[in-house]
C-alpha cells in the first residue's frame, strides 16, 4: 500500500491575522512566492477602478505563467472584466464571468501570494447574487456600489 503524503499546514500572517493553508493545496509552494510585477500592477489598476487596463496586465501575467498559479491571476482578471461589463450594461456577461472566476479562485483560498483571495471570493459571490436577483433590470449604481478593492500584501 502506498504511503500517504504527510499533511502540513502553512501559517501565513497578513494584516495581523493568522491564516492556515493546507500545503496539499499548494503546487510547489506557489502561494508563498511573491506576486509578479505584472500582477502587482494589475492589482493597482484594479484598485484604481481601471478594470480594462488591469485586465491587460493580469492577462499578460496569466499567459506568461506556466504553473497552476496562473489560474489565480485569471480568476482576478475575470472579476475585473465582470466589473467592466457592469459599467457597460452587459449584465449577463458579468454574471458569466463572476461564475467562472469563483471556480478559478477556489483552489487558492484563503490567501495566496499575499492576496486575500477569500475576500475576493466572498465579495464576488455577493455582487453576483445581487445581480442575479435584480435581473432582467438591474440597477447599475447599486451594482457599482458593490465594487471592491483587492487586499494584498507584498511578501
Amino acid at each position: 500500500m502506498p504511503e500517504s503524503p504527510p499533511s502540513f499546514i502553512i501559517y501565513l500572517i497578513m494584516n495581523d491575522e493568522i491564516s492556515k493553508i493546507p500545503a496539499s493545496g499548494i503546487s510547489d509552494c506557489a502561494c508563498l512566492r511573491p506576486l509578479p510585477r505584472l500582477v502587482v500592477r494589475g492589482l493597482e489598476l484594479f484598485n484604481a477602478g481601471d478594470y480594462f487596463q488591469a485586465h491587460e496586465f493580469l492577462e499578460e501575467a496569466w499567459r506568461g505563467e506556466p504553473d497552476p498559479i496562473r489560474e489565480l491571476y485569471r480568476g482576478i482578471l475575470q472579476v475585473g472584466v465582470g466589473f467592466y461589463h457592469i459599467q457597460r450594461g452587459n449584465y449577463n456577461g458579468a454574471h458569466k464571468l463572476f461564475q467562472r472566476s469563483l471556480g478559478w479562485l477556489t483552489p487558492f483560498l484563503p490567501i495566496c501570494q499575499g492576496v486575500n483571495v477569500e475576500k475576493i471570493y466572498t465579495l464576488t459571490t455577493k455582487i453576483d447574487s445581487v445581480l442575479i436577483r435584480s435581473l432582467p433590470n438591474p440597477s447599475r449604481p447599486v451594482l457599482e456600489s458593490l465594487f471592491f478593492t483587492i487586499s494584498f500584501t507584498l511578501i
